[in-house]
């Protein structure tokens, strides 16, 4: 995944291969949108999603807008962000600067995305009331986080919601990328993974 890299081209042109080989760069497609989706059972979400240019579709409903990657392409851009604002737990706050509206439009805004999708809220819920009243939460594997040593759970909050999405991802990538080592080098000596960046 090489959009993790800062976008420059004389950093990008130093990852470069001799003549006998190709580099080959490989995404998830948006994974953590489908990590939350799967976690939440959102059945709306899931069926959204499989519609192909899921960021579109719904910022053309969002906005009741035509939008794609050509046509009001920025909205598409915007509904990218509130999605991940979400995902993330970015604060109102950050949310409205990055998509340069108030923040109670931004509050707006979001409500307004858990309405079409009310199963994030609950999901959300669910891990918060997981983190207050047990101060653990899991990740999709099994791996336990305890949060006994925060004094004020409620200051961590945004950063602790998404520890499942973000360790689900991570577990995935982890388990991808052995899973495709295993493949490859069972098949042909000539095929090589270099890195996941992230």
């Amino acid at each position: 995944n090489t959009q993790g890299l800062y976008k420059s081209h004389y950093i990008r042109k130093t990852l470069n291969v001799d003549n006998h080989h190709v580099l080959m760069s490989a995404d998830f497609s948006s994974y953590e949108l489908r990590i939350i989706a799967a976690l939440s059972n959102d059945h709306k979400l899931i069926s959204d999603i499989s519609r192909g240019d899921f960021y579109s579709y719904i910022a053309s409903n969002f906005f009741r807008k035509k939008v794609n990657r050509s046509i009001n392409s920025l909205l598409r851009v915007k509904i990218k962000v509130i999605i991940f604002s979400i995902i993330y737990g970015m604060s109102f706050f950050a949310l409205a600067k990055q998509i340069n509206v108030t923040k109670s439009l931004a509050l707006n805004i979001v409500n307004g995305f858990l309405k079409i999708y009310p199963r994030i809220s609950k999901y959300i819920g669910k891990s918060m009331y997981q983190i207050v009243n047990k101060q653990d939460l899991k990740s999709t594997l099994g791996r336990s986080f305890a949060f006994k040593g925060y004094s004020n759970i409620s200051v961590h909050k945004n950063m602790i919601k998404n520890i499942p999405i973000q360790c689900t991802a991570a577990e995935i990538i982890k388990f991808s990328m052995l899973r495709l080592n295993n493949r490859v080098t069972s098949n042909t000596s000539y095929v090589s993974i270099i890195n996941t960046i992230h």
